[in-house]
């Protein structure tokens, strides 16, 4: 479990920081140094160590600007011991967004965002019904299921999401052929079939529950979702990449450090999945050779009446 720091408290305002939530980013030096020019951030030397931040007392007006908007919930910033997520009085008519939403009306509970969170923050619960009235009620599904995910409720077949490996088994032994179920690779080439069958024949009430602490917004659980029932709106917008020439083959120093795991070696060249990108910059302060070019262009906010918008960096 992660600790805290104290940075200072002052006034009854206090202001903690979290390096196992710091992803390096630097938007609140950003921010601060339009302010005050209190905190900057120091980069590590070997890649397990975690990021640190050196904090001026006397610069520091504890005014919390920089913890509200951390995308990521590294800093935090309390007034009288309680958390503060956003005080009209500190900040100006804008907060960072970054927002994960999930349409569970289409969620057929594949699992598949729980699968590729690079944070493990997804965690999906449901049940899925077999509604078709022409089941027999045979029981060879369920004696079949190898994690005994099956039941009968009310004369219907119910498939229980947490147990649910995905196998298939349940639909090969079904001898009519009610049952449409796919493993998690199938479910990428035939999520639409799928989902065409799951409307006319199953029932889903799936519970898709994403912990904040620990999402970083990275895309990937939308990026594949088979039925598109994920929209990530991400903190940041940029542009980023590779100059080949000063890159080493033999490194891997951005592969490691990258928290989203949007870069990989493909045939010994360092390529990065802009899809998967969150701009946090990583990357680019720690590169021995110098290779990313790197730039954060626009930051997501949200004005007082909710709406998003882009503040685009001049």
């Amino acid at each position: 479990m992660s600790k805290s720091k104290k940075l200072i408290s002052k006034d009854g305002n206090t202001l903690l920081f979290d390096a196992e939530k710091c992803l390096g980013c630097g938007l609140c030096v950003d921010i601060c140094n339009d302010i005050r020019g209190a905190i900057r951030l120091i980069y590590p030397t070997q890649i397990l160590d975690k990021i640190k931040i050196k904090h001026d007392d006397k610069q520091c007006g504890a005014c919390g600007w920089c913890a509200i908007n951390c995308p990521f919930g590294a800093l935090e910033f309390r007034i009288n011991g309680d958390k503060v997520e956003v005080v009209d009085t500190y900040v100006p008519e804008a907060a960072i967004q970054r927002e994960v939403n999930v349409r569970l009306e289409t969620c057929m509970c594949c699992k598949q965002c729980e699968a590729v969170c690079p944070r493990g923050a997804i965690k999906v619960s449901g049940k899925i019904r077999v509604t078709s009235n022409e089941c027999t009620h045979c029981g060879f599904c369920k004696n079949s299921c190898p994690t005994r995910a099956i039941s009968f409720v009310e004369k219907k077949v119910e498939i229980d999401a947490d147990s649910c490996i995905r196998c298939g088994v349940c639909e090969l032994s079904c001898p009519i052929g009610l049952i449409k179920m796919s493993c998690l690779d199938c479910l990428l080439c035939l999520g639409n079939t799928f989902h065409a069958e799951k409307k006319s024949n199953l029932q889903v009430d799936g519970i898709v529950n994403i912990d904040k602490d620990k999402c970083i917004y990275c895309g990937l659980c939308e990026l594949n979702c088979p039925t598109q029932s994920i929209q990530v709106t991400k903190p940041f917008k940029g542009h980023i990449s590779i100059k080949k020439a000063n890159c080493p083959n033999d490194c891997t120093t951005c592969i490691d450090s990258c928290p989203c795991g949007a870069i990989e070696k493909r045939e010994n060249v360092t390529v990065i999945n802009k899809d998967a990108c969150i701009y946090c910059g990583t990357c680019h302060r720690v590169c021995p050779s110098k290779a990313m070019d790197f730039e954060r262009d626009e930051v997501a906010m949200v004005d007082s009446n909710g709406d998003l918008i882009w503040y685009i960096k001049h």
